[in-house]
C-alpha cells in the first residue's frame, strides 16, 4: 500500500500515494475496501459519490474538467468529510446530504481553476487523524 499512483490526465503530475489516501480517509476502506490502483481509485469515487449526495451530473462535470481519477480522490476526500461530520453531528438526513454534494462541485471547479489542490488537503486530513 505504500506506493502511489501518477496522474496523467491534464497537467497533474503529482503522486499520490495510496496510503495518504487510507490514512486521510478510513472511510474509504470501511465502504469500498483497500484501493491498489488509479482504476480502484476511480471506481471507490464513483461509489461513494452517491452517499454524500452528489449528483451523476457533478460526478461527469468533474471527469470533464479534471479527469476521472482526481474526481475519484476528490470524492474520497467529500466522503470523508461527511462521515466526520455525521460522526461530530450526527445523521442530519438529506439536506446535510446536499450540502456536501455542493462541496464536491465546488472542489471539482476550483481543482479545474487551480484553486484547490487534494494534496495537502489529504495531507492535513491525515495529520489531524494521526494526532
Amino acid at each position: 500500500m505504500g506506493s502511489g499512483v501518477r496522474c496523467n490526465e491534464r497537467e497533474e503530475n503529482r503522486e499520490i500515494p495510496l496510503a495518504l489516501i487510507h490514512q486521510a480517509g478510513p472511510s474509504l476502506t470501511e465502504f469500498c475496501g483497500i484501493v491498489r490502483s488509479q482504476t480502484h481509485i476511480i471506481e471507490a469515487g464513483r461509489t461513494l459519490r452517491p452517499s454524500f449526495g452528489a449528483s451523476p451530473d457533478a460526478w461527469n462535470e468533474g471527469a470533464r474538467l479534471i479527469g476521472q481519477y482526481r474526481a475519484g480522490i476528490v470524492s474520497i476526500y467529500v466522503h470523508q468529510l461527511a462521515c466526520d461530520d455525521e460522526q461530530k453531528n450526527g445523521p442530519r438526513g438529506r439536506e446535510t446530504r446536499g450540502k456536501f454534494g455542493g462541496v464536491f462541485r465546488s472542489l471539482i471547479r476550483h481543482t479545474a481553476d487551480g484553486q484547490f489542490d487534494i494534496f495537502p488537503s489529504l495531507s492535513a486530513m491525515r495529520r489531524k487523524r494521526m494526532s
